[in-house]
Parts: structure tokens; C-alpha cells; sequence
């Protein structure tokens, strides 16, 4: 079974194949369970392992999967292999003061799992190290509304099993657009949470539907420099890549 991604006693990386094809180097891989698979991955793992993860939250079929686990000579220690679908996914909180380096956490429901070691010699295919996401990269709209592009942070969202729900930080100069909306029926809008590379092009695009404000703290305002947060909650959210 894979370890965590504590390298304290030996150094070992994780690398993930879907059907038989290497996606990409993993930041961690483990099997908390004997019918889950949670691994960390970077912004620079392959188009189909997003495309699979973006399917397989709308109900995508069923994928074969690899968690290879190699020693820092790349020696092949174990291949676990399963059946499995993606059924969460928790996306990194953003804030444009920081520079804070996280991944995003995939949880995958898995079955049918052939776990061993391996004595197959060195792993052979070549993949990058992780790249993490920085929590500055980021861009949040709200349809037709003026305010989404002075959020200055965002907490993390999860994908899959809850209502998405997210509290976003403005100042007050900056937050009358969205309590205009709150106030005038808060009628539901579409909008996005991207997360950018260092090219400040989109890796990732949450797409939030039918966003509402449940809440905005302080409730009104009397000091234009004060920070607000506002709390909203969608329908439903997809992951597009």
C-alpha cells in the first residue's frame, strides 16, 4: 500500500496510471480505507486525469487505476491497482496576500483492489514534480455584477458530496455591488472561482450555478475601509478544465 506523504524513513513518490497510461506525479497516495484511494496532485498532471476527475463528478463511468509507489533510485516498490470513480474533490483556499503553496485533494471510491509489491526494477515512466497551486493565482467572477473581481480571498470549495458553499473577503468600498444584490431579491447568478498557473492563464475553473448570498458580515456598513465577508452558496458546482 502506498505510505503518506511523510519522507521521514525512506523517500518514496507516487505516481498514477489510468488505464495502463501515466497521468502525472503525485504529491501523496494513500488508502485510508479498503474502499478509498486519497491522493494530492499538482496543476501539472495531464489533461485527461482533469478530464476524468471533471466526468467522472457528473457520474462518468468507472476508470482502471495505478498508484505506483517508487523509492527515490526509482525502483518499483508497490502497484496498487483498482477500479474507481472520483466522488470528491477539495479545491485549495485562495488569498492574494499570500504565497501559500497547496494541491488539491481528490478522493476516489474505489473497488476490486489488487494491492502488492513489486519487484519489477525501476518505474519507467518520466513525469514532473508536483506543482503546487498558489493561493494568490486566482481569479472569482460573479455574472453580470460588478464586485466578484475585488474578492481578495476565497475559502476552499468541495466538490461532490455537499452543497458548495464558500465565504469570500472584500473591503466595504469594494462590496456594494454585492449587498445591492443581496437586497434587491438576491436572485440567483452563475459564477467561476480559476485557478491560474504562473502564466496567469486558467489550470482549473470551478463554475458555480445559481449562487446566492446567505450571509454578509457585518450586516451593514459604517467604515468603508472595513473588511466584509460574504458568505455564498450554489446549486450545484463542475470542475472544467
Amino acid at each position: 500500500m502506498p505510505g503518506t506523504s511523510n519522507h521521514n524513513n525512506c523517500a518514496v513518490y507516487w505516481y498514477l496510471e489510468l488505464s495502463g497510461a501515466c497521468v502525472g506525479r503525485l504529491h501523496s497516495a494513500e488508502f485510508p480505507t479498503q474502499t478509498s484511494l486519497a491522493i494530492e496532485t499538482g496543476g501539472n498532471m495531464t489533461k485527461p486525469f482533469f478530464n476524468w476527475i471533471s466526468t467522472s463528478l457528473k457520474g462518468g463511468s468507472v476508470q482502471d487505476c495505478t498508484v505506483i509507489t517508487v523509492d527515490s533510485s526509482g525502483n518499483t516498490l508497490y502497484r496498487d491497482q483498482c477500479k474507481g470513480r472520483v466522488s470528491q474533490v477539495e479545491m485549495p483556499a485562495c488569498d492574494a496576500a499570500s504565497r501559500n503553496a497547496s494541491y488539491i485533494r481528490v478522493t476516489i471510491t474505489t473497488h476490486q483492489v489488487n494491492a502488492k509489491s513489486s519487484s519489477t526494477g525501476k518505474y519507467n515512466q518520466a513525469a514532473p514534480v508536483p506543482k503546487p497551486f498558489l493561493s494568490n493565482d486566482f481569479k472569482f467572477s460573479i455574472n453580470d455584477l460588478q464586485g466578484g473581481q475585488y474578492v481578495m480571498s476565497a475559502t476552499g470549495l468541495c466538490l461532490g458530496r455537499s452543497v458548495p458553499v464558500l465565504t469570500t473577503e472584500l473591503v466595504e468600498s469594494r462590496a456594494g455591488a454585492i449587498r445591492s444584490w443581496q437586497q434587491s431579491g438576491n436572485q440567483p447568478k452563475g459564477g467561476s472561482l480559476e485557478y491560474l498557473g504562473p502564466d496567469l492563464r486558467p489550470i482549473l475553473t470551478v463554475e458555480l450555478q445559481s449562487l446566492r448570498v446567505s450571509n454578509i458580515t457585518p450586516a451593514y456598513p459604517t467604515n468603508p475601509n472595513q473588511k466584509v465577508f460574504v458568505s455564498l452558496q450554489a446549486s450545484a458546482a463542475s470542475l472544467k478544465c
